[in-house]
Order: C-alpha cells, then structure tokens, then sequence
C-alpha cells in the first residue's frame, strides 16, 4: 500500500490510541511507546532536511540504528521487514553519502510512504 506523508502521519497518530486501547499488559504498552517514539524520531529526523552535512548524515544513522536495534530486540527478527531492513541496513547513509535521496526520503508536494 502507498500513502501520502499526510496519511502516514495520521496512521501514526493514530496508533498511540491503538496502543492505549488494545493493549492491557503495561510492559508491552511501554515497549510499544518506546519504538513508536524512536520510530518518529527517524521520521522526523529524515523529513527535516533535504541537504545533508557529513556530519548530520551520521547523527541520522546513529537515530536510525536506534530504533532498530530497539525493533529487533522488541519483535525479533521476523518482525523485519523490509523497509524496516533498509533502515537497518544503512541504505539512507550509503545513498546520503553517496549525494543520493535517501529512499525513504519524502519528496516535497505530493510524496509516498509505503507500508509493507
């Protein structure tokens, strides 16, 4: 499925009230508010920018594997997909690096996210 940044961020709203409504056990709750805030972060962090320093490229990876290495110890690794693959994988730095759009990087106007 592919949606506009707008959407997406509804979606993302929207699951804190999916988090407080569903869930009963308050370690999973916490858990799951913890990725969710690291997961923003990288959201944020990649929106914010569209030319990136050295510098900045690194500290947007040292979000990105944040997050990830939280993902991972949180679902495992079957809960690897693949755009959370590529975020893992370091392919934002390499292409960043590289004078690339990052690949999940929202284009300006009428951009896309896909959700696997």
């Amino acid at each position: 499925m592919k949606f506009q940044n707008w959407q997406m961020q509804k979606i993302i709203e929207s699951f804190w009230l999916f988090i407080n409504l569903c869930l009963t056990d308050e370690a999973v709750k916490g858990m799951w508010r913890v990725v969710l805030c690291k997961f923003c972060l990288v959201s944020d962090s990649i929106c914010e920018k569209i030319d990136f320093s050295d510098e900045s490229i690194d500290c947007l990876q040292l979000v990105i594997d944040n997050f990830f290495i939280t993902w991972v110890d949180f679902v495992g690794c079957d809960g690897v997909t693949n755009y959370i693959h590529m975020l893992g994988s370091a392919q934002c730095l390499f292409s960043l690096e590289n004078g690339e759009t990052c690949p999940i990087m929202p284009i300006k106007g009428g951009s896309t996210a896909t959700v696997p």
